[in-house]
């Protein structure tokens, strides 16, 4: 009972900055797109759920081996040269961490009282 009002709290945090991360990293990709096409190619022309380049024959891309997801992972822990030679790349870049990992924080902070509430108390758990 106590956690439910924390919880009602950080939901829309929580959703702000998932937001704010996939926005950033269609950020990055569009500049990588634009900027940087020969390395944009070599990451396997990436496209992200609400941007695709025009010659590309994707609609939606929610496939979770697209080039994109991979990107993002690979992004999140590594600093690809071409980011670190640009400097605007490099800002979109700090933005792509810093909301990803408030994300995940905040992914922890929403998901463990709720998985908490449901295991402490056996009767919200039930369907009946």
């Amino acid at each position: 009972m106590y956690l439910r009002y924390p919880i009602l709290t950080l939901t829309p945090i929580y959703f702000y900055f998932i937001i704010r991360s996939i926005v950033a990293f269609q950020r990055l990709i569009k500049y990588e797109y634009g900027e940087h096409r020969s390395e944009w190619e070599n990451d396997g022309n990436p496209c992200t759920i609400f941007w695709r380049p025009p010659e590309s024959n994707y609609w939606l891309n929610f496939s979770l081996l697209s080039p994109g997801k991979k990107i993002w992972y690979k992004w999140i822990f590594t600093t690809p040269d071409w980011i670190k030679n640009d400097d605007r790349a490099l800002v979109l870049h700090r933005e792509l961490r810093k909301t990803t990992g408030a994300a995940f924080f905040c992914t922890l902070c929403v998901m463990a009282p709720i998985a908490i509430i449901l295991n402490l108390n056996p009767q919200l758990n039930s369907w009946k």
